[in-house]
């Protein structure tokens, strides 16, 4: 009975789809998404397809409707700090700025640079911002979360697997982090990686924090970019780590990572993290204290308008790390001597 009452419960649903009124612009919606359907989608009767199809915009057009009321709430929100939702007010460390000053002179190879080091197979890590500084953006963001709570806003978090940490681009630093991806993140990702595109497309900026009696790690995953920064803004913390498993194409996504690509990288305050974005990781239990990290995922239209990342090109793990093996594995004998 259980079952009948629920088949007829999804009917009377399916014909309330029916009746519903799409906007012009949601019935070009529903002819475009026909050709990214799964098969199992496309093999259903037209009908039951459309109804499919139909829920999913109504979807989309609630949080459209949700997200249209939550950025109107925020236009109240007033900075504590304006100056730093400029990038030209970010106090960069000296070495960071000397980095990009090699970078743009091009007469050496990003392992020639004097402060970036390549931890991991694909992993760069270098001194970027000054700690006094990061302990002001943080304030800025605890600000803000503080006026969400007193206006009862709820904060939207950076993604699924986040529970605490905010998106910078709600508030107001959306100018500035595009400034840093194409300013910043680019020159030295495009240094980095040989078969990367420019930076041309959108980002994701956010605030991470973790510490015990909250988020205390993260799962293994692969970030929805093409490059990614990690800066470590705070504060005091054991543990944390990230852990790296090997960059992967889509076609080699369960590949488990070789004894050379795993990989743990300690953070340090106002040191950042480049790598791509299908180079997968995780963050390790916090052992104790509380560590904020910025996270800006950078991305590129012209990278994925190609689709090399469904191809197993020479950027893969599983290629390139399996040809450079010998490097890395005499790499790692001489930073464990060290």
């Amino acid at each position: 009975r259980p079952r009948t009452h629920c088949r007829r419960a999804a009917e009377m649903e399916g014909k309330g789809l029916d009746s519903v009124k799409l906007t012009p612009e949601e019935e070009r919606m529903l002819i475009d998404i026909q050709q990214h359907l799964p098969k199992h989608i496309l093999d259903l009767p037209e009908t039951e397809r459309r109804r499919f199809l139909v829920g999913h915009i109504l979807t989309v057009r609630r949080q459209s409707m949700e997200e249209k009321e939550y950025y109107e709430r925020l236009k109240a929100f007033k900075p504590k700090k304006g100056e730093l939702y400029e990038l030209k007010n970010w106090a960069f460390d000296e070495r960071f700025n000397r980095i990009l000053e090699d970078i743009k002179k091009g007469e050496k190879s990003i392992k020639e640079i004097k402060d970036v080091e390549e931890v991991a197979p694909g992993v760069f890590r270098m001194p970027m911002v000054d700690e006094k500084f990061a302990r002001s953006l943080l304030e800025e963001v605890a600000h803000f979360e503080h006026w969400c709570k007193t206006n009862k806003v709820s904060v939207s978090r950076p993604n699924s697997m986040n529970n605490y940490g905010a998106i910078l681009d709600h508030f107001g630093f959306r100018k500035a982090l595009q400034e840093l991806q194409t300013s910043f993140v680019e020159p030295l990702a495009l240094k980095m990686f040989s078969h990367m595109s420019p930076l041309d497309g959108d980002h994701h900026g956010f605030v991470v924090s973790y510490q015990k009696g909250k988020d205390t790690k993260l799962d293994f995953h692969r970030d929805d970019s093409e490059v990614t920064l990690n800066l470590c803004l705070g504060y005091e913390f054991t543990g944390g780590d990230l852990y790296f498993g090997g960059v992967r194409c889509q076609q080699h996504q369960q590949k488990p990572p070789s004894t050379v690509e795993e990989q743990h990288v300690k953070h340090e305050v106002g040191y950042g993290l480049i790598h791509l974005g299908a180079n997968r990781h995780a963050a390790t239990r916090i052992s104790s204290g509380h560590r904020e990290n910025l996270i800006l995922w950078c991305r590129s239209e012209t990278y994925r308008k190609a689709s090399t990342d469904y191809t197993c090109g020479g950027w893969c793990g599983v290629r390139s790390v399996k040809e450079n093996e010998d490097y890395w594995l005499e790499f790692y004998q001489k930073k464990q001597n060290a």
